[in-house]
């Protein structure tokens, strides 16, 4: 990571989960327990269980791994309610994407212009589907 870049949350806390001692292991549970997560559940299960493995050889008893389960299926639930159907991974990584582009700003390139047009149409018609019910 270079001069500043941050990252997406779960891509930070893999990072933070696979270095972490027994102490910063319980720290680490009650943030995830305080945060919203909008993507990267099984990532993050993922590097929990191995980490919790390396260090304890045993479940712990801190319930990280269902705990995310259980707020991805939260999240998904909450994204198809009434048929709005909106996938948040996917509504995020075009946000995000868009910002990116914004950051690049080369409005005299067709082809950024090109992309630009592209991710506004994009979110555009996420965003139709739930404002125009």
């Amino acid at each position: 990571m270079a001069n500043g870049q941050t990252l997406p949350f779960h891509e930070a806390i893999i990072g933070v989960i696979d270095f972490a001692s027994r102490s910063d292991l319980k720290l680490i549970a009650r943030l995830l327990k305080k945060t919203y997560i909008p993507k990267g559940h099984d990532e993050i299960i993922e590097a929990w269980n191995k980490r919790i493995k390396e260090m304890y050889q045993k479940d712990v008893g801190l319930d990280i791994p269902e705990y995310l389960i259980a707020k991805k299926q939260e999240i998904a639930d909450n994204a198809n309610v009434e048929g709005e159907g909106v996938d948040l991974e996917k509504l995020q990584d075009t946000a995000e994407k868009l910002v990116n582009l914004l950051k690049q700003n080369e409005s005299g390139l067709m082809s950024w212009n090109d992309l630009l047009d592209g991710l506004l149409k994009d979110l555009f018609k996420m965003l139709s589907a739930v404002y125009n019910k």
